[in-house]
């Protein structure tokens, strides 16, 4: 998967990334999560992707989804903090797009 043994001797960082590819503010996440990895490597750490869940309020206002709006917050900032401390990583760097994609 890309990791050598001296990977685990340097700082792993977390970088949360709430990605789908159905709502324009989210779709461009990997691309900015690339970024960010590529600025961990020169910095000397090894960057770990935690991938989370993306709903949008303006795809899902008029459904059952909208349910799952707000409290997908939660979710985004457990399913980063499961990461992140499951595999006792270093620091942590999280990116948003809409407002209801950032970690609550």
């Amino acid at each position: 998967v890309g990791w050598r043994d001296a990977d685990f001797l340097k700082p792993i960082i977390t970088v949360g990334v709430p990605y789908t590819n159905i709502m324009p503010c989210n779709h461009k996440m990997m691309e900015l999560a690339s970024a960010v990895c590529e600025a961990v490597e020169a910095e000397g750490g090894k960057p770990m992707l935690a991938c989370c869940p993306a709903i949008s309020d303006g795809n899902t206002q008029g459904t059952l989804g909208m349910r799952y709006s707000l409290v997908s917050r939660e979710s985004i900032a457990d399913a980063i903090e499961l990461m992140h401390e499951g595999y006792a990583a270093d620091g942590m760097i999280t990116l948003g797009g809409c407002d209801k994609t950032v970690p609550g």
